[in-house]
């Protein structure tokens, strides 16, 4: 993250004076062995709405990017996606809100993404209210 940080005014400078404030994510890997373990619960939030509630029940992080939700018959037809990545840190939960198409919540779902690792595919339980 790289985000402008304004001075202060002074009536004495000159030219162009910029200040920048730079977020790097550090991730440390155990001296245990590390993996991480996400299990995806997908709600629909409304008609054009689902909400897909990531738990990382690991011990090391994930990086998921290039999101796709999508029916297990029919895997390359996406319902959902999303191209940002996605951290999730050992032991959290994390809610994403994707726009969708209608779906049917009887059918079995996956989720395609990508990860530093590789491409992954995740099952996923479709929660009723």
């Amino acid at each position: 993250m790289l985000e402008e940080i304004p001075p202060p005014p002074s009536p004495l400078a000159k030219g162009l004076q910029v200040a920048l404030r730079i977020s790097i994510p550090v991730f440390l890997k155990p001296p245990i062995e590390a993996a991480d373990k996400i299990n995806v619960v997908i709600r629909r939030e409304n008609l054009q709405q689902l909400r897909l509630s990531f738990t990382n029940s690991g011990n090391a992080s994930a990086a998921l990017s290039h999101l796709m939700v999508a029916y297990e018959d029919s895997p390359e037809q996406a319902i959902a996606g999303q191209s940002g990545v996605t951290y999730l840190l050992a032991g959290q939960l994390r809610d994403l809100l994707l726009d969708c198409k209608p779906i049917d919540p009887t059918k079995k779902f996956l989720i395609r993404a990508r990860t530093p690792m590789g491409p992954v595919i995740l099952n996923a339980v479709f929660q009723t209210e």
